[in-house]
């Protein structure tokens, strides 16, 4: 039976997998009508298992590799749950949760479908797929090739074209940067004198791994805990990305700018009913990059890195929080810390499970959530003959983390999903509610109602009014 290395990234997730934060990406999508089982079970098989990593099993050997598995049986992955009544998003948050609080079991191909019927309104299909298998980008292109449109058809999905992937950085310049950390030996990710050894790929190298590795852990809040068994997800009401850009537009900022803002304001928010003090406190979010080229299309695994991204809930004026995660968001598009992040990691990959746990738990304390996006088509696909409403994805947490949001675009819109740790924050709806709380207040900042545009826009048409009464001045001393 042929035998295939896990990759090192890959190696990584599968090595964090535990009880209390089990390594699976868990995906909803929506549709209006029924889905038809068999039908579903077809593309499946047609489209689903023509990714030869779906028919295969992780063996945790060292080193881990995939073989192919043996009796595949497709119905061990493809289950039919119907939700009782009375079948509302509030069941189906329950449902899911239960589902997100339990490991795949890895003796078979790690991934599993469950058709939810029942729903009020059409149904859902959950889907989960262990962190090892794909990452987002990845995830995305295989739920493309579901589709009854092939990926190479289908919109490539611009809604969010500036949050996770950031140009400077690529795979190829990450795995530059990892075969300088292996040359240097493993103690580079522990002893700071051996950091020199970076220098011959430039000031800006060994500036950011110093930053990296030697920022003071994240400030306490109940975001960060003693993690437990039990998870739970909640997901915002849509909002128009047009008027997402409409806020951006009004501080020169980018629809990444106003989602982190608006979602830094609904953590405080949260903070503020839990009655924890909030005043001038700065955490900071793992904020996923992906690493591929924008035209590429994503191999199955992991090819992104990560960057530390400063979340100012202390700051109580939403349009002030709003332009200090613009003016922090600038450095980090020129910092070449994603792709430090990814080779770090690949370095830590060929590391044994226990370094690698002890040293991702340790640059965890950096962080006190993580944040990942999926950027859908802008123009609607569907499943069996069946359109897609809409959407929706759950990232995992690593250490003692217990929280991790994800942002999602489809057809002109975005959600923002929100997973917790049960035993640190019980109700991750009531995130997603302040966040959509945020972006309206924003929203009425920069687009004021009866004044008929944006803050941006007005001064467009200022300065138009200028520019006319200026030419007639001079036509006028002319004549």
């Amino acid at each position: 039976m042929a035998k295939t290395p896990l990759a090192a990234m890959d190696a990584i997730w599968l090595h964090m997998e535990h009880p209390t934060h089990p390594m699976v990406i868990t995906v909803s999508l929506w549709f209006d009508e029924p889905l038809d089982l068999d039908s579903l079970r077809t593309i499946l098989q047609d489209r689903l298992l023509r990714f030869e990593r779906f028919r295969q099993r992780v063996v945790p050997s060292d080193p881990p590799y995939w073989e192919d598995a043996p009796d595949f049986d497709l119905d061990a992955h493809l289950k039919r749950v119907v939700l009782p009544p009375p079948g509302d998003d509030a069941v189906l948050q329950d449902v899911i949760s239960r589902l997100m609080s339990q490991p795949l079991d890895l003796a078979r191909p790690p991934w599993q479908f469950h058709l939810m019927e029942g729903l009020q309104e059409g149904c859902a299909l959950v889907g989960r797929v262990h962190h090892s298998l794909a990452d987002g980008p990845a995830l995305r292109h295989v739920l493309l090739a579901l589709a009854d449109m092939s990926a190479a058809q289908a919109d490539p999905g611009t809604g969010i074209p500036d949050l996770l992937t950031l140009p400077d950085f690529s795979l190829e310049s990450a795995a530059r940067i990892t075969g300088a950390l292996l040359e240097e030996g493993q103690q580079i990710l522990t002893q700071p004198a051996r950091w020199l050894g970076l220098a011959r790929l430039g000031t800006g190298t060994l500036g950011a791994m110093r930053k990296l590795l030697m920022r003071p852990p994240d400030p306490r809040t109940i975001f960060k805990g003693k993690l437990g068994v039990s998870k739970r997800v909640a997901w915002s009401d849509p909002v128009a990305l047009d008027d997402v850009k409409a806020v951006g537009r009004a501080v020169d900022g980018t629809v990444n700018d106003v989602m982190l803002a608006a979602s830094s304001g609904a953590l405080r928010r949260y903070v503020q009913s839990r009655g924890k003090p909030v005043e001038g406190v700065t955490i900071r979010a793992g904020l996923s990059v992906n690493l591929r080229q924008v035209d590429e299309i994503p191999a199955l695994g992991n090819g992104a890195g990560a960057v530390l991204v400063p979340l100012p809930i202390g700051v109580p004026d939403p349009v002030a929080r709003l332009r200090r995660v613009r003016q922090d968001m600038e450095g980090i598009k020129s910092s070449p810390e994603a792709g430090l992040t990814f080779a770090l990691l690949s370095a830590l990959g060929r590391a044994s499970p226990e370094t690698q746990k002890t040293l991702v738990d340790t640059y965890c304390t950096r962080e006190s959530a993580m944040i990942a996006n999926m950027a859908g088509p802008e123009t609607f696909i569907s499943l069996a003959g069946v359109p897609l409403r809409s959407l929706m994805f759950w990232v995992p947490a690593l250490g003692g983390v217990g929280l991790a949001l994800s942002i999602v675009s489809y057809t002109g819109q975005v959600w923002l999903g929100v997973a917790t740790d049960a035993a640190l924050v019980p109700d991750p709806e009531v995130i997603a509610a302040a966040f959509n709380d945020e972006l309206a207040e924003l929203l009425a900042w920069a687009k004021p109602t009866g004044v008929g545009g944006s803050i941006q826009d007005m001064m467009e048409l200022l300065d138009q009014a200028i520019g006319l009464v200026d030419a007639l001045l001079e036509d006028g001393e002319g004549a």
